[in-house]
């Protein structure tokens, strides 16, 4: 769940295969609380996603691999 002061904000989704960034999703939050999500067709590898605020700033990270 995301919480922001400001509105409208936008948050990234940094996708990322062996540590390279592959894909950027920019998210708009219209209300101060919002649940949201991005997605993507993946194929094999190690896999990783961070949410980013506006400055660049990591506010979750998480990575997985692929078989």
């Amino acid at each position: 769940k995301l919480s922001a002061n400001t509105i409208p904000a936008t948050i990234k989704h940094m996708w990322y295969l062996d540590d390279k960034d592959v894909f950027k999703y920019p998210l708009q939050l219209k209300v101060a609380s919002t649940r949201t999500w991005s997605s993507r067709s993946v194929r094999s590898g190690n896999r990783g996603v961070d949410v980013t605020d506006e400055s660049g700033t990591v506010l979750s990270s998480t990575s997985f691999k692929v078989k």
